[in-house]
């Protein structure tokens, strides 16, 4: 099947293939994962429930529903098409295209490295010198704890869109502020 539409159909989530309209599959039966199924039948429901009674909640319906349509498409590589159980409109989404088309915005995510990258630096070699007017194990220490401190929280932020520009500016950051504090001890 290379072509399907994503319907409601007594409340459940349901894909039609588009040559034979009468012969539905549930989603549960495609490559995906049990939270998207889960995210379909919760959006079935409500959008069989609500049929059209609040037309702000029609507009979340059809955003949600041409998303998760757009996840399929995507996780299958075909063409998934979605008809708005609430007012009919039909929008066809194309899986075999690369997924997250959005461009990467480099000058926006640049700037936002760099900024971190100068806070973390500056944070380390302020912490560095106080701390090693006292002891200079003492900094090495307080350089120690700060790297160890961001690692997980830059482990998990990595992925994430937004968060990966600053999860590289704190990699960035930390390196250049061991190295600017090795430095100054000589």
């Amino acid at each position: 099947m290379d072509a399907w539409e994503l319907r409601v159909v007594a409340g459940r989530a349901v894909l039609v293939d588009e040559t034979e309209p009468d012969a539905g599959i549930d989603p549960r039966s495609l490559p995906i994962d049990e939270e998207l199924a889960g995210s379909l039948d919760e959006w079935a429901s409500v959008a069989d429930a609500l049929q059209l009674a609040n037309p702000t909640s029609a507009r979340l319906i059809t955003s949600r529903g041409r998303q998760l349509a757009g996840r399929i498409a995507a996780r299958t590589g075909t063409i998934v098409s979605f008809t708005d159980p609430l007012n009919g409109e039909r929008a066809v989404l194309d899986g075999r295209a690369r997924s997250g088309t959005e461009p990467t915005p480099w000058g926006t995510g640049l700037a936002l490295s760099g900024f971190t990258v100068f806070v973390v630096v500056f944070g380390m070699i302020a912490l560095a010198l106080a701390l090693g007017s006292v002891s200079g194990w003492l900094a090495f220490t307080g350089n120690i704890v700060v790297t160890l401190g961001l690692a997980p929280t830059i482990v998990v932020i990595r992925p994430l869109l937004v968060w990966r520009w600053v999860a590289y500016g704190a990699m960035i950051g930390i390196t250049l502020g061991w190295i600017v504090w090795l430095i100054t001890l000589f």
